[in-house]
């Protein structure tokens, strides 16, 4: 699903990611792990094009993504990220974050409020949290209100 071959990132002097190879497969689940200051960020943000590495190949599902120092635009690639922390809006209810992307495209407000619910289901969180604001949520119940929003569909 993933493959990364002899991947390097510097910042000055500092080599972070020293011909990094990684594989892997599809349906399986990888940990990323290592002490402080070891490049496990670097890497992630290089797989999601955040960062640009010196050198290498990072292919997703035999599609290669970075090669000869440029990213390459491919739209049957997706990828999502869900930080650590909640990624919400304190500021609108849980259903105008979750529907935050068709809102800002000009869906109709009754559209974007069904999705929301919807897609809240998805996750597991009922429909009595749509009105919400994150402050109002377990951390747990902010991070499915994250994952839930459209674009990881």
């Amino acid at each position: 699903m993933i493959k990364i071959e002899n991947l390097h990132k510097y910042f000055e002097n500092k080599k972070v990611l020293n011909g990094v190879n990684l594989d892997i497969e599809e349906g399986t689940s990888s940990v990323i792990i290592g002490g402080s200051g070891t490049g496990k960020s670097v890497l992630i943000k290089c797989i999601l094009g955040l960062l640009t590495p010196e050198e290498g190949k990072i292919s997703i599902k035999n599609n290669f993504i970075f090669e000869n120092g440029k990213f390459k635009k491919n739209s049957k690639i997706k990828i999502g990220m869900l930080f650590q922390g909640g990624a919400l809006f304190d500021s609108l209810r849980i259903w105008q974050n979750v529907s935050f992307y068709n809102i800002q495209n000009g869906k109709n407000k009754k559209f974007c409020f069904e999705d929301a619910i919807l897609n809240l289901e998805k996750v597991g969180l009922s429909k009595d949290v749509v009105n919400l604001y994150p402050s109002e949520l377990s951390g747990g119940m902010q991070k499915k209100s994250c994952f839930s929003k459209g674009y990881f569909h």
